[in-house]
């Protein structure tokens, strides 16, 4: 429609300028002056049409930042719920295996449980919103290592207490490490992702 619009206006002109030559052949100062005229007329057209151009390439360009900064936004909130989350499964698995004097293992498990229900039970519309964020996937896999490593933690610890010989020493630092990385690498990648948004296209 808009190729027609100019296409329609350009024969408008040519047929402009064409009239103007056969009314003025043999007038040179008329004709010279009106053919200023329409030089000037074309030129001031090709200038509002460029300007116009200019204006909606620069609300393009504002809108598609609001969105990247509205969607930047939105994530890092997202994201911060996320790893804060991983950090509480991270100290909940450290203090599970630690007992302070005056301490009794129903009231600190009582105490993490407590602790984790809190956090983890604001969560789940927090996942469900960063999993229809695209490219999350990465942040996403990686809270769910961290989930599945502290629950090998809890489960190392749990069958210890009725059968020692079950898992080492060893087994359970091992596990304590893989969550704390995972907990560490989820963050970089959270870090990461939101660093990629906001870098200039």
């Amino acid at each position: 429609m808009r190729r027609l619009v100019w296409l329609v206006l350009a024969l408008v002109l040519v047929g402009l300028v064409v009239l103007v030559l056969w009314l003025a052949w043999d007038r040179p100062a008329f004709f010279s002056g009106l053919l200023g005229a329409l030089i000037g007329s074309g030129a001031s057209l090709a200038a509002i049409a460029l300007t116009q151009r200019y204006a909606r390439e620069r609300d393009r360009e504002s809108y598609d930042r609001a969105q990247t900064t509205a969607r930047v936004d939105r994530l890092r909130a997202h994201y911060v719920a996320l790893v804060r989350a991983a950090q509480a499964l991270e100290q909940a698995g450290t203090e599970l295996n630690l007992l302070w004097t005056g301490d009794t293992a129903e009231a600190r498990d009582a105490r993490v449980a407590e602790n984790l229900r809190r956090i983890l039970g604001e969560l789940d519309a927090v996942l469900a919103a960063v999993r229809l964020e695209p490219g999350t996937n990465n942040v996403l896999s990686e809270w769910g290592e961290s989930m599945r490593s502290y629950i090998r933690v809890k489960h190392i610890l749990e069958t210890r207490r009725t059968m020692p010989d079950a898992f080492t020493t060893q087994d359970l630092i091992n596990e304590l490490d893989g969550l704390k990385r995972h907990v560490s690498y989820l963050s970089d990648l959270a870090a990461a992702h939101l660093e990629h948004l906001e870098s200039p296209k």
